[in-house]
């Protein structure tokens, strides 16, 4: 097995089913009108979620768990493969694959590619498409390695970021954290090129 550190990984986080950019959030509040007819918005600012813990796990099934500041949790969700899965793009063009090629991590999951529980202070909702459900949160993995030279397997390790937001109905709020991913390789003689196995992204 060799162990190769290639040049810089970044993983972004995204919500919102439109895809649209993430974007600074505010919750208005309306308070009633006075006697002179006119209308108090009260603007109260959503404070970011530092993610300090946890892992994106890039498979055959593929998972997430994840652990932050406004008592922020996501636990055991499912990243269905109907989602942009990086670890496939080696299965489908073999010549993006060849060894001194630049790999793409791009991986993309939005509702209702994710499915499970997340927590937010205090309360927990269920991801879905529903009025009751949390329908605002997607991951956006991006990045790239370049690949080494032939051998039987290699694992790559890179350093990565984590942004993005979630909104489960109180308020938009930005996701940011760090960590070190690990990419699992394995040639394929017949096509002359890796596989990706797994891709492991930890958050410290």
């Amino acid at each position: 097995m060799k162990t190769i550190t290639p040049l810089f990984l970044t993983i972004v986080l995204i919500t919102g089913c439109s895809g649209s950019p993430v974007q600074p959030s505010a919750v208005a509040n309306i308070s009633p009108a006075p006697a002179n007819g006119s209308a108090r918005v009260d603007v109260q600012r959503v404070e970011d979620i530092r993610v300090r813990d946890g892992f994106v796990d890039v498979a055959d099934h593929s998972t997430a768990t994840l652990r932050g500041t406004s008592a922020f949790s996501a636990d055991a969700l499912v990243l269905y493969s109907s989602g942009i899965v990086p670890a496939n793009i080696c299965s489908w063009s073999p010549n993006q694959c060849r060894p001194g090629s630049t790999l793409s991590l791009h991986g993309f999951w939005t509702v209702p590619d994710i499915a499970g529980n997340v927590s937010l202070r205090s309360q927990t909702y269920q991801l879905g498409i529903g009025r009751t459900q949390c329908n605002e949160m997607g991951i956006e993995l991006t990045g790239s390695v370049v690949l080494p030279p032939e051998g039987a397997a290699a694992t790559l390790t890179a350093p990565f970021t984590l942004s993005g937001s979630i909104d489960c109905g109180s308020g938009r709020q930005r996701l940011n954290g760090a960590g070190s991913a690990s990419v699992f390789l394995r040639w394929s003689a017949p096509v002359a090129a890796w596989k990706v196995d797994e891709i492991r992204y930890e958050v410290r």
